[in-house]
């Protein structure tokens, strides 16, 4: 009674204008923090006055802006000590404005308060492990370092209003979203854009983002994708593929430090052009090795903040139940087919006549689709008629599908197939 098949569709290109895009020049606004006003904030700046409304500029870095400060210096040191517990010490922390807040609680306090329990159960649990003694544990949880480090984030947020508008931000009816990715296995090293309005990263451990100025992006090349990945090829050689890609599609890139801030501007802004970026080939997949802790803060509305949460608490259930999982038998698996191929390749003609000959099989279709409008999915409701009762069509949005879609994917996967349907 389980779904026969899986058809899990993907767009490769981050964009569906036709014809060229000319590439403005000096698209990144590059600030010294130490030439920032004691506020720190971007419009306190003439030079950086404009970001906001600039349609030309797409991406603002300021440099060493966690070293500007003594409190900012001081959560780059813990997060070093952190980082080097290695492997134990990996860990995906996120917060939503208002999720699992106190009554009355601003997110500034629950920031605070969620980082000191949720920093606390860490080092409880390294101590349990024997990684760190009792002692250390003690300081490196203590109200002080994880006041610190809330703080650090809330200059942060003041960065990022001061970068979007002031005005703009105080009545956009959005949230704050803040993710700590602490020495993950894997980044994405491909160069993409993201179909949001603004976000901003900042490593504290670690090689930074890397940037791709405008005029630097050969936009035809960028908007096929990389070639497609041969059969059994593995992550290694994989790898290498998007490299050599990145070489072809832009021509100079701007690296970035630890301790630097960058403002990206995505498909949803006003920008003429996203901001194309990529992550550090020292954060490449599998490699065990690397100390990493990103930073990554945005607004976001109320349905995609919503939509997260309901996916983090999946996520989190998934992993409580990890060590009790059963293999199930060849029989019993869940079959699933990848569909994928650039724009124009004919899978929209494809997936249709499947979905129209489908004479005794249950199909469940995740649609994946880089545009702003789901235009792929919208093609496959118009052109079949998908019955309820054992069909189901599930679109996945916002980005690249090895950063932001890829927990939608494994989510939407895995609860298709509890289903058992």
């Amino acid at each position: 009674r389980w779904p026969r098949t899986i058809l899990c569709w993907f767009v490769l290109g981050a964009h569906r204008e036709s014809g060229s895009v000319m590439a403005p020049p000096k698209s990144t606004l590059v600030v010294a923090a130490d030439e920032l006003p004691d506020c720190g904030l971007l419009g306190a700046l003439e030079s950086s006055r404009a970001f906001s409304s600039d349609t030309a500029l797409n991406g603002c870095i300021v440099t060493q802006f966690a070293q500007r400060s003594e409190r900012g210096a001081q959560v780059i040191d813990w997060a070093s000590r952190f980082c080097n517990l290695g492997e134990e010490a990996r860990v995906e922390l996120r917060y939503w404005e208002g999720y699992r807040a106190h009554k009355g609680e601003t997110f500034t306090d629950q920031l605070r308060r969620q980082l000191q329990e949720d920093f606390t159960r860490i080092y409880g649990q390294l101590v349990k492990n024997n990684i760190v003694e009792g002692t250390e544990a003690e300081q490196s949880v203590s109200i002080a370092v994880h006041q610190n480090l809330a703080l650090f984030i809330e200059d942060l947020m003041k960065l990022y209003i001061s970068a979007c508008g002031t005005e703009e931000c105080k009545h956009d009816g959005l949230s704050w979203a803040l993710k700590l990715d602490i020495n993950a296995l894997s980044a994405c090293i491909k160069f993409h854009d993201d179909n949001l309005d603004m976000r901003l990263v900042t490593t504290l451990v670690g090689d930074g983002t890397v940037i791709a100025p405008d005029d630097a992006v050969d936009w035809g090349l960028y908007k096929q994708g990389p070639p497609a990945a041969a059969p059994e090829t593995d992550d290694d050689a994989r790898s290498e593929e998007f490299k050599a890609w990145n070489k072809t599609v832009v021509t100079s890139d701007h690296a970035t430090k630890a301790g630097d801030v960058i403002l990206m501007k995505g498909g949803k802004s006003k920008a003429s052009s996203p901001c194309v970026h990529r992550a550090p080939y020292s954060a490449d997949a599998n490699d065990t090795g690397n100390l990493r802790m990103l930073v990554t803060l945005e607004r976001i509305p109320a349905d995609e903040k919503a939509a997260f949460v309901e996916m983090w608490q999946s996520e989190q259930t998934r992993d409580l139940d990890t060590n009790d999982a059963v293999q199930l038998p060849e029989g019993e698996k869940l079959p699933v087919t990848l569909l994928s191929g650039f724009l124009g390749a004919g899978k929209t003609t494809l997936l249709t006549h499947v979905l129209n000959n489908r004479e005794g099989m249950r199909v469940a279709v995740l649609v994946n689709d880089m545009a702003s409008i789901n235009i792929d999915a919208s093609l496959v409701q118009d052109g079949v008629q998908l019955r309820e009762s054992k069909d189901k069509m599930v679109e996945l949005h916002n980005g690249c599908i090895c950063c932001t879609l890829r927990e939608d994917l494994i989510e939407s996967v895995r609860a298709l197939a509890l289903e058992r349907r």
